[in-house]
């Protein structure tokens, strides 16, 4: 009956710690390509705003806005701690599979 427990679990917790693992993975990955491209494309576009003399002007009060400087510092360390997660789950997973 023990074993039955055992099988059960994990038809739960290897695909769970598979699936998120390698999706830590990829967004390790995207998630900085993602902001240096919205970085790329904000530069673009402040740029041709000023060429054309329209100065867009803009405020937020419902959220704090992290200002753009630090979006690539930022995006580079939640990619690092995504590698590191999915790491450690990869980890988790290899020895649960060994259990067996």
């Amino acid at each position: 009956m023990n074993k039955i427990y055992i099988y059960l679990s994990s038809v739960f917790v290897i695909p769970f710690l598979s699936v998120l693992s390698i999706a830590l993975f990829i967004i390790s990955v995207v998630f900085p390509l993602a902001v240096l491209f919205e970085l790329t494309s904000s530069f673009i576009t402040n740029l041709i705003n000023r060429i054309d003399g329209n100065f867009a002007f803009r405020m937020n009060f419902v959220y704090f806005e992290i200002p753009r400087l630090l979006w690539l510092p930022i995006s580079i360390i939640f990619g690092i701690l995504c590698i590191l997660a999915g790491r450690y789950l990869w980890q988790v997973l290899l020895t649960y599979l060994r259990l067996f």
